[in-house]
């Protein structure tokens, strides 16, 4: 077995025991709470507002912590917590989203089904409300939920995995 494939088995044998709690990309004790301060859910909270209102045009992150007054590494530690509590999505480089946006813009496309089946970057960026910066991480974002799949220049909108294309 290659080395990963043994530390899979492992940690899934952990869980299922109860020994650990695997959360995205870390491991921790079952025991383990993390109990925020009163200033640390302040940050959290602002931090997580001003991406949520941003929706589909957020600020970049140091702008952000910038506005809001939080020195770098505070403003790091608040967008590491918040990213891996699954709150904000880094897409590509510095592009955050909130994840109810991210959530939302792919309910948007999909609810494009049947009338459209295709995107232009041009007609995506419309319909989210975004400039060409955002619009490709987020069309990426998008065909690796399997919400679209490119094309040529084209997205075409996938069907959600629960429903079925006709055969034919």
């Amino acid at each position: 077995h290659a080395p990963a494939d043994v530390f899979r088995l492992l940690l899934s044998r952990m869980e299922a025991e109860g020994h650990v709690v695997s959360e995205r990309d870390a491991v921790r004790d079952p025991a383990f709470r993390y109990r925020a301060s009163a200033d640390d859910d302040a940050d959290l909270t602002r931090v997580e507002a001003a991406f949520r209102s941003a929706g589909t045009n957020p600020p970049a992150p140091d702008e952000a912590m910038r506005v809001l007054g939080l020195p770098r590494p505070r403003g790091e530690a608040v967008l590491s917590a918040l990213t891996r509590q699954g709150r904000l999505r880094r897409l590509t480089g510095a592009v955050v989203f909130h994840q109810d946006v991210l959530d939302e813009l792919c309910a948007r496309v999909r609810s494009l089904l049947p009338t459209r089946t295709t995107l232009s970057v041009a007609e995506f960026k419309e319909i989210a409300g975004t400039s060409r910066k955002y619009a490709i991480p987020l069309l990426e974002h998008l065909d690796a939920r399997h919400v679209t799949a490119r094309a040529g220049d084209l997205r075409r909108i996938l069907p959600p995995p629960s429903v079925k294309e006709p055969a034919g």
